[in-house]
């Protein structure tokens, strides 16, 4: 077995070619390309406001002339894809960047795992906090490619990891 990184989900996608198995947020947009198993995890996913920030709940974002940071085909950004129906997703590749583009350009929330959110006002960035509500889920599930066999019961349940990353077996 071949272990091979991804700086980041949406690497994982495009090479999906080069793997067997990966471990990646299960999205309908890429369910023509790749089979998703159960959930082997679910994690929260939610927003980072500025301070003063007329946005005080989850419902109170997708609003015409919000701005959202978004990781780049992270699931969170494929969800928000689908369901935002008013407000603006400004793309960046990869978490610190759009970390870095909610604080350089202002935008006005800054959507992502609501671990790495709770850091980040600590590492001096300028926010209010998380956005509370109900927000959307990010299953992180097993995939395989379509064409590749299906997998083997048990498989996934018995080699949880929490935070695996997102690595896939060539």
């Amino acid at each position: 077995m071949t272990l091979l990184a991804y700086a980041n989900p949406g690497d994982l996608v495009a090479a999906v070619a080069d793997w067997d198995i990966g471990l990646v947020g299960a999205d309908p947009l890429r369910a023509g390309e790749i089979a998703f198993t159960a959930a082997y995890a679910e994690i929260e996913a939610t927003y980072l406001v500025p301070p003063g920030s007329p946005i005080g709940a989850i419902e109170e974002v997708d609003r015409p002339g919000v701005r959202i940071a978004v990781s780049e085909k992270s699931a969170y950004d494929m969800y928000l894809r689908r369901t935002l129906r008013a407000a603006t997703l400004v793309h960046a590749p990869g978490i610190e960047a759009s970390f870095q583009r909610f604080v350089a350009e202002r935008l006005d929330a800054l959507a992502g795992l609501r671990p790495r959110l709770v850091a980040d006002p600590a590492r001096g960035c300028p926010a209010r906090g998380c956005c509370p509500g109900a927000p959307p889920r990010s299953s992180r599930r097993s995939a395989h490619r379509s064409r590749a066999v299906r997998l083997r019961p048990g498989c996934v349940s018995s080699s949880r990891r929490p935070n695996a990353g997102s690595y896939a077996r060539g």
